[in-house]
């Protein structure tokens, strides 16, 4: 037969670690013993590096107590199966960071001068992303737009932006300088958990004149 509608009450977790306890009760009474199934799962949001969990199912066993009352007793899996107990949804917050390095090569290659950088970020489509990216320092923001950055390097140094979540992009473009050559002047990419690492290879070479002749 089929069941009564469920209540359950409200729930909405706000911050990582937080743990929340929801509470499922019938409408209405069961009307006989039995196995009765649901399924329950949480608004899936879209906000950026948020995987959500799946769909928990509910089996709803109703046995005979003292005096002929019905006893419904609840049990949770995680799968349709129901090989598998599980009653905690658990969203996991995954984010990267990403490192642009310079190197400066060739025998007139200047290691102490500093190039010109800009990085903009983008959230992946359909996500929502309020952006608290951790730069370094040095970095400046593009016009108080928090997803666009300048920065300055020069021989072996590196920028760091932390807090990207995964799936976000990101596009990095050094100005141009004359007379070096880069491996690439725009890198492109978009971010997975852990470290994500572009590197600028400026070469600038040729014959030194020493006003020497023989």
């Amino acid at each position: 037969a089929e069941g009564p509608a469920l209540s359950i009450s409200n729930v909405v977790a706000t911050g990582a670690g937080d743990n929340y306890t929801a509470t499922i009760s019938p409408e209405g009474e069961f009307p006989s013993v039995g196995k009765y199934y649901y399924t329950v799962s949480e608004d899936q949001g879209n906000v950026a590096g948020i995987t959500y969990a799946a769909p928990l199912y509910l089996m709803v066993l109703v046995t005979n107590g003292e005096d002929g009352a019905l006893v419904p007793s609840y049990y949770l899996y995680k799968d349709e199966n129901k090989d598998t107990k599980e009653d905690t949804f658990t969203n996991a917050y995954s984010a990267g960071t990403l490192t642009v390095k310079k190197t400066v090569t060739g025998n007139l290659g200047d290691k102490k001068k500093e190039f010109d950088f800009t990085v903009t970020f983008a959230a992946p489509e359909g996500k929502n992303w309020t952006p608290a990216i951790g730069a370094s320092e040095g970095a400046t923001m593009v016009e108080d737009n928090p997803m666009s950055y300048t920065f300055k390097l020069k021989h072996d140094a590196m920028a760091t932006f932390g807090n990207l979540p995964a799936g976000v992009t990101y596009t990095v473009t050094e100005t141009p300088v004359d007379g070096y050559t880069t491996n690439n002047i725009e890198q492109k990419g978009t971010i997975v958990a852990g470290l994500n690492e572009v590197t600028f290879i400026n070469e600038k070479s040729g014959t030194i004149d020493t006003g020497v002749t023989t």
